[in-house]
């Protein structure tokens, strides 16, 4: 049972990782194949596997650590990353993961793992086992993400539940993203958390200065985006409306 302890403490595994504590690959093979027979793992998605529970016949590992653990450089991002800090009012079973390698949407034990592509890992924390990208990191793609009203609805609810947001450390992600237009979004969404929240006049005004100049629309449904923040060059949702109904 050496090499079932062995998994058990790697939560989340491969073949490559089973030839390595056995150094054969028929011994390897074979461990896999009596190990899902009687039990002791289970099958994620091909070469993919995750150790099960003697106790109580549960998957070990979180939906989270299999999300980090798909690909090389897979990581939880997004609504998903909002989720993993704690900062969502609901939970989901969908985990949107980021990776450089390309993989199938699957589903396993009830939850839907989606693949988002990826030019770079920057920005990207290792948190109790789990690849996760930076609240920063989090905030920024999940407001550049927003396309409907839900998306907005959504995003608001999941800055309202956070304590602070550094101002800083957005601004080194929206630096390096680059995208002027999202100076713009970020900016007016954010000018809505500067008390308390440490979100400085002096950034807002710097996001300003950064963002584009024309007038643009914050998603594509026009016909929904009534109000006109001028300060920030964007016809968007009623952002103080939202917040009154999600306080």
């Amino acid at each position: 049972m050496k090499y079932l302890k062995l998994l058990s403490e790697k939560r989340v595994f491969d073949h490559s990782y089973v030839l390595e504590i056995t150094n054969s690959r028929s011994l390897a093979d074979m461990i896999i194949q009596q190990y899902l027979k009687k039990g002791y793992i289970n099958r994620v998605k091909k070469n993919l596997y995750v150790t099960i529970s003697l106790e109580n016949s549960g998957v070990i590992p979180t939906k989270f650590e299999i999300a980090s653990n798909i690909t090389p450089s897979s990581f939880v991002s997004y609504h998903s990353a909002f989720d993993f800090y704690g900062f969502s009012n609901q939970v989901y079973n969908e985990i949107t993961i980021s990776s450089l390698e390309q993989f199938r949407d699957f589903t396993f034990q009830y939850n839907d793992y989606h693949y988002k592509y990826i030019k770079n890992t920057e920005f990207v924390d290792m948190v109790n086992g789990v690849r996760v990208s930076t609240l920063a990191k989090t905030i920024v793609d999940c407001i550049d993400d927003i396309k409907s009203y839900d998306d907005m609805e959504e995003v608001i609810q999941n800055l309202s539940a956070l304590p602070i947001i550094n101002g800083l450390l957005v601004m080194e992600y929206l630096l390096f993203v680059n995208k002027k237009i999202l100076f713009n979004k970020v900016g007016l969404l954010l000018s809505f958390y500067k008390d308390g929240f440490n979100v400085t006049e002096k950034l807002l005004t710097r996001m300003k200065n950064l963002g584009l100049e024309n007038v643009k629309y914050f998603t594509s449904e026009k016909h929904r985006l009534k109000k006109y923040y001028k300060e920030w060059n964007l016809y968007c949702y009623n952002i103080d409306k939202l917040l009154t109904i999600n306080q």
